[in-house]
């Protein structure tokens, strides 16, 4: 981006909403972008170990820079669309918002430096405005027409993070002097899963059976469904990491606490796979072929590959390169490549609808403002990209992986400019009216 163009730009975003979900989403998108280079110019440090202070930067360049910023920005833009209900925008959530980014930078900072005890206030931030995010979003669902099961998933997931916050804080603290009564593979092991399963992946479930549908589009799939799938996984997201930290030396507990979260996760992937085999008519201006539908199928099918593999996992004895296979598998392709393909059809869309002020006459179509070109090479290089990080994670390669840490830039590139002009095309001025 040049600078004559960021001017222009930032002039162009008029209401709180547009600022707030710039703010979100920019963080989330240089931090990605952050993550590419980091794996491009140190993939020695990934292929050496998963617990190496710069692979668990990068993972929590995912985890918290693209993942939860992405996440919290999004609880202000989808209620409106998906689940009738309204957010507004205020002061205080730009403070949480900088609040997210700034404990996140400092999570990534001390952990690459390996000073894990400055770990703690960076967390504090992420959880501070988090919750005060959450609060809100709550608050808005209960006196909104939210269905019960977004409600109780949101609920949840507020629980799961506060949970992925305290734990991360006593297992950074745990490698100065002994927190927990566990050694740290089962403190980072009960850390990460809280993280996947008890936050991402009930927000996942919950907001995914009303946003999916609309993106597709299709009907929308049983409710009967996505409440015990989000039942299921709830359970497997106290038992877990429970079992791991009371339990560490029962493998059969450990087995049987995961075996619910296999079930919710087919049923999950059962209703994706239902809504893009029972297609309704779609707009004329969105693609035949879409990119970020690709990017969610291919995404929902990781998911539930790495769900078997980490259940298989639990039984067979460890093996460094199935962790790492399994972590790409769950983080990379799963989480991350999902909300990649959902961003690519749910920004334009919310920009278009609420992204500016005073509203534009006649208003922009939402299918004609991305770039089509760099949605393509943005999900086609992140399919490439996180393969080869988990190859290169798994076999030892650095130059895999930093071959995949390349395709991760290039991705990260191709999503930012895509959201700037998407962006820009949403202020511009509509045509005149032709004479004659």
């Amino acid at each position: 981006m040049t600078s004559r163009r960021l001017p222009r730009i930032l002039s162009s975003v008029r209401s709180p909403l547009s600022r707030l979900l710039l703010v979100y989403f920019g963080g989330a998108h240089l931090s990605l972008l952050a993550a590419g280079l980091v794996v491009a110019t140190n993939g020695d440090a990934l292929a050496t170990s998963t617990l190496h202070p710069r692979t668990l930067a990068v993972v929590h360049f995912v985890t918290l820079g693209w993942l939860t910023a992405i996440a919290l920005g999004a609880l202000y833009a989808v209620p409106p669309l998906a689940l009738r209900t309204k957010l507004a925008v205020r002061w205080p959530d730009f403070v949480a918002a900088f609040a997210v980014l700034i404990g996140a930078s400092g999570v990534i900072a001390h952990l690459w430096l390996g000073t894990y005890a400055g770990v703690t206030w960076s967390g504090g931030m992420i959880a501070a405005g988090a919750l005060w995010v959450m609060g809100r979003a709550l608050a808005a669902l209960r006196v909104g027409a939210a269905p019960p099961v977004q409600r109780v998933a949101l609920a949840l997931a507020l629980i799961g993070l506060l949970a992925t916050a305290t734990l991360g804080i006593l297992a950074a603290l745990g490698r100065s002097r002994p927190v927990l009564s566990v050694g740290p593979i089962y403190a980072l092991a009960a850390h990460a899963h809280v993280g996947l399963i008890g936050w991402l992946g009930l927000l996942t479930i919950g907001v995914g059976h009303r946003l999916l549908p609309m993106l597709v589009p299709a009907a929308m799939p049983h409710s009967g469904r996505a409440a015990l799938s989000l039942a299921l996984a709830a359970t497997t997201a106290i038992a877990l990491p429970a079992s791991w930290l009371w339990l560490p030396a029962t493998p059969a507990l450990h087995t049987a606490a995961a075996a619910p979260l296999l079930v919710a996760v087919a049923l999950f992937a059962f209703d994706v796979a239902t809504m893009f085999l029972r297609r309704k008519p779609k707009a004329r201006s969105l693609p035949s072929v879409d990119p970020a539908l690709l990017a969610v199928g291919s995404a929902v099918g990781c998911l539930l590959a790495a769900t078997i593999l980490g259940f298989v996992l639990l039984i067979v004895p460890w093996h460094t390169a199935w962790i790492a296979t399994y972590g790409a598998l769950a983080l990379l392709g799963g989480f991350a490549g999902l909300v990649l393909g959902v961003s690519l059809r749910l920004w334009p869309l919310v920009l278009a609808v609420h992204g500016h002020v005073p509203p534009r006459v006649p208003p922009p179509v939402p299918g004609e403002l991305p770039c089509q070109p760099l949605q393509w090479l943005a999900v086609l290089s992140w399919l490439l990209a996180w393969p080869c990080v988990a190859m290169g994670a798994a076999c030892g390669h650095a130059s895999i992986a930093c071959f995949g840490g390349a395709a991760w830039t290039v991705a990260a590139i191709a999503a930012t400019t895509n959201l700037v002009r998407v962006w820009r095309r949403t202020s511009e001025r509509a045509p005149p009216p032709s004479r004659g």
